[in-house]
């Protein structure tokens, strides 16, 4: 929860893929900070618990999807891609061509978690 709100303090994300089980709480709690702070990134949850948590996140306001785990990979990514091509189209100017991306530092911990959830 610290590392994800220190992250959102220092800008704009494009989209946010938050897991439940964090390691100082859960991911319910930076999506309720997202509101609170003004944040309107849209989020793609994950999470292993049951229907009650997956239903109290899918009511969130940023969030756009509810993957279960082990998330296939293939999925994640094509809901990504219709979530950020569904923003652009209704929030983007059209000069900007791509949205910007996670960079190397996130995308290193994406494939972490992506690992240590396959193993």
């Amino acid at each position: 929860v610290a590392q994800a709100s220190s992250l959102l303090a220092a800008g704009r994300f494009d989209a946010i893929v938050c897991d439940h089980d964090l390691g100082d709480g859960k991911g319910l709690e930076v999506v309720d900070r997202l509101a609170s702070r003004g944040v309107d990134s849209p989020v793609i949850y994950l999470t292993a618990a049951p229907a009650l948590i997956r239903d109290a996140a899918a009511k969130r306001e940023h969030v756009r999807a509810v993957m279960g785990k082990p998330v296939d990979t293939d999925a994640l990514i094509n809901a990504l891609d219709e979530i950020l091509r569904k923003e652009k189209r209704s929030s983007a100017p059209e000069s900007d061509a791509f949205p910007r991306l996670v960079g190397d530092n996130e995308r290193a911990i994406l494939f972490a978690a992506f690992d240590e959830t396959e193993s």
